[in-house]
């Protein structure tokens, strides 16, 4: 019984391992937190009274190796005058970032949060994270960058989240993240 509930708890980590953006045995490069955030659009708006910025057609945002393209971003700056929350709207918008492990993750949705202070992005609306052959793709995913934890779901509950591994490529990231530690 013990052996079984053992394969079982190792399944469930193997599960999660490939199912994460942000997510799999290997984090985002942690110096791309501490890099300036860039954003470059055909058409700016600033409301300064309510610390937003609006960047609208052909988005980009920059930090370190952290890439979203949209068609619309707005970026809200805190009472500190810190960018706290990142909202990218698209068809799809598009995430890029260089793990730590040297393998870029790719994420599509229609509309990204990106919490720049607790370092959490919420993809909603057809979203799908993908690295090299694994993927995970659900109405919602919530990826802590910082816990490396995800939660994906379908809008309803008869909505499915599916995930797509290649086994071969799933114990060579396992023993990669073993290594890691």
């Amino acid at each position: 019984m013990l052996n079984m509930k053992s394969r079982m708890i190792n399944l469930l980590k193997a599960i999660s391992i490939v199912s994460v953006l942000l997510p799999l045995p290997a984090s985002a490069i942690q110096e791309d937190f501490d890099k300036p955030i860039s954003a470059s659009s055909n058409q700016q708006i600033a409301e300064l009274n309510k610390n937003k910025l609006t960047f609208i057609d052909n988005v980009e945002i920059i930090q370190g190796t952290l890439k979203i393209n949209a068609n619309k971003v707005e970026i809200f700056k805190n009472d500190k005058g810190q960018v706290d929350k990142i909202i990218s709207y698209g068809n799809p918008v598009t995430y890029t970032q260089m793990m730590d492990n040297n393998r870029p993750i790719e994420a599509k949705s229609q509309i990204l949060s990106y919490d720049t202070i607790n370092k959490i992005i919420v993809l909603q609306k057809k979203a799908s994270i993908t690295q090299e052959d694994s993927q995970i793709s659900g109405e919602k995913i919530e990826y802590d960058l910082i816990k490396e934890t995800m939660k994906a779901q379908g809008e309803k509950k008869k909505d499915r989240v599916i995930t797509t591994f290649v086994p071969s490529n799933l114990k060579k990231q396992i023993e990669d993240s073993k290594t890691k530690k």
